[in-house]
């Protein structure tokens, strides 16, 4: 099968996945943000030189990167499981799907990438860092995180994880860096701003408790004026 073909054939694979196994409240790893990935890879790798192989394994391994999510277990391990279950049952040259499976497992772990597809597709699935879309996405990957963690998690606590990720990230390709770095630089800035401005309302809030119980202190003890 031409490899055009087969990657069109785990497009529609994986729609039908979301489709028949999607949650409601997957609000930010949706089969939306699968052709997001995809595009993004399409973008970073015009104008390289890249091998046909390594093409193909990229997309290949956009296309699953969001599947784990539908699956119980460790989202980078069961993405690279979904990958792999499908592309070995498929015609093709049997070293493709392990190739595809790898990629995915060492982008999900973040550690350094140590080669071009592993540094294209860390960049491509982070690229909404640097866009205007990054504060509607990022809610929505809070809404997604406080469902998969059965817990609350405020605005605040939010921003301050995404602060956190923010600062230490890195693009690594040299398209993303010279086309994102200054957009994502911006967003921090702002990031860092609306962080601080809650953190200054919260700690006025809580001043007046603070006073109140410090004055009951006195009270009990025969020290207010």
């Amino acid at each position: 099968m031409h490899p055009k073909k087969l990657l069109n054939k785990e497009a529609k694979y994986v729609a039908r996945c979301f489709k028949k196994k999607g949650k409601d409240k997957l609000c930010f790893h949706n089969f939306a943000h699968t052709r997001y990935v995809v595009k993004q890879v399409k973008r970073i790798i015009r104008g390289m030189k890249l091998p046909e192989n390594d093409v193909f394994v990229l997309l290949s391994a956009a296309w699953f990167y969001d599947t784990g999510y539908l699956l119980t277990g460790d989202t980078g391990t069961m993405s690279a499981f979904s990958a792999q279950a499908f592309l070995e049952d498929q015609p093709e040259d049997k070293t493709i799907a392990p190739q595809v499976a790898s990629l995915l497992t060492a982008v999900y772990s973040r550690q350094k990438p140590q080669n071009l597809p592993e540094e294209i597709l860390s960049d491509a699935v982070q690229v909404y860092l640097a866009k205007r879309s990054f504060w509607k996405k990022n809610e929505l990957c809070r809404k997604e995180t406080a469902w998969l963690q059965h817990r609350k998690i405020s605005k605040a606590e939010w921003m301050q994880v995404t602060l956190d990720f923010m600062e230490h990230h890195t693009y690594y390709t040299s398209y993303c860096r010279a086309a994102l770095d200054t957009a994502k630089q911006e967003n921090l800035h702002k990031l860092r701003s609306k962080l601080q401005a809650v953190q200054t309302v919260q700690a006025v809030q809580a001043t007046p408790v603070a006073d109140a119980v410090d004055d009951d202190e006195k009270k009990k003890t025969g020290t207010a004026n």
